[in-house]
């Protein structure tokens, strides 16, 4: 789970906006109350991250590889922020 806690954060946001904008004029209550859950969301996310952060590693963290790596044989790693790199 924790390979993906960077997507979600970024992803949760844009779900949320999305709902509301699909919402009639006159529910604003209920558009109140999604964009309160997301921001909870949002919040145990970071806190997550903030958590599972470690101080002691030298590396890279909260990574996750792609399927473009197998096809690579192992050689290409993409960082969270769209970086490929090549190892």
């Amino acid at each position: 789970m924790n390979e993906h806690l960077l997507t979600l954060i970024i992803v949760f946001p844009f779900l949320g906006a999305i709902t509301i904008l699909f919402l009639p004029r006159a529910k604003s209550d209920i558009a109140k109350i999604i964009a309160a859950v997301v921001t909870g969301i949002q919040l145990w996310i970071a806190v997550q991250i903030f958590f599972n952060f470690d101080r002691a590693s030298t590396g890279m963290q909260f990574l996750f590889y792609s399927l473009l790596r197998l096809l690579l044989r192992g050689k290409l790693k993409k960082v969270k922020d769209g970086i490929l790199c090549f190892f």
